[in-house]
């Protein structure tokens, strides 16, 4: 190939590849949503966080974002603004899902709601969301590899206890240590105690 045939190819070859590059199409919502749960799962919350906001603005109607924001404002402190931020992002995502009957991330956001409000020492709150959860083998659907049916009924227990229905706190903590006995002349201590070691 003589210099100036190289010449023309390597012109040709700026001409199209800039035509190729804009045919591609941009990133959606989901992507952006996926990107984010992946972050999430390791530990990546800023990242997570940009990549839910990229597709929450793409898409103001993704359940995904709605649930991962939630989780990454969960998860940043329990200070009371940013877990009344994870609360709006839960309540949106129940919205959501409810349109799109998506009752995994249904059941996510009801989660969510149940630990923002627990936090939040609304414990009659943190029951109800929590009871809403009708599924006894449930997992998290995204990014939450170690939440499930069994820190539900944990959560349940601690709730029942702080509102001094020691008898349903019991019941539940018997779900998870069915050998945990508690009589009602007994010290709720006791259950105090079996909670913490749960």
């Amino acid at each position: 190939m003589t210099k100036s045939n190289r010449i023309y190819f390597l012109v040709a070859l700026l001409l199209v590849f800039p035509a190729c590059s804009s045919d591609l199409p941009e990133p959606s919502a989901d992507f952006y949503a996926k990107q984010g749960w992946q972050q999430y799962q390791l530990g990546l919350y800023e990242e997570a966080q940009k990549n839910f906001e990229l597709a929450q603005k793409l898409d103001q109607d993704s359940v995904d974002a709605a649930v991962g924001l939630g989780w990454i404002f969960f998860r940043q402190s329990e200070d009371p603004q940013t877990m009344e931020m994870a609360k709006g992002e839960f309540e949106k995502a129940v919205l959501l899902a409810k349109q799109d009957d998506n009752t995994d991330l249904l059941d996510d956001a009801h989660a969510g709601l149940a630990g923002v409000n627990l936090s939040l020492e609304r414990y009659q709150e943190a029951i109800r969301y929590a009871e809403l959860i009708v599924d006894p083998n449930y997992r998290f659907a995204r990014g939450q590899p170690n939440f499930g049916s069994k820190e539900l009924t944990l959560l349940l227990a601690i709730c029942y206890f702080h509102i001094s229905d020691y008898e349903k706190s019991v019941e539940k903590i018997q779900v998870l240590n069915p050998k945990f006995s508690w009589q009602l002349d007994d010290e709720p201590s006791k259950i105090l105690k079996e909670l913490e070691r749960q």
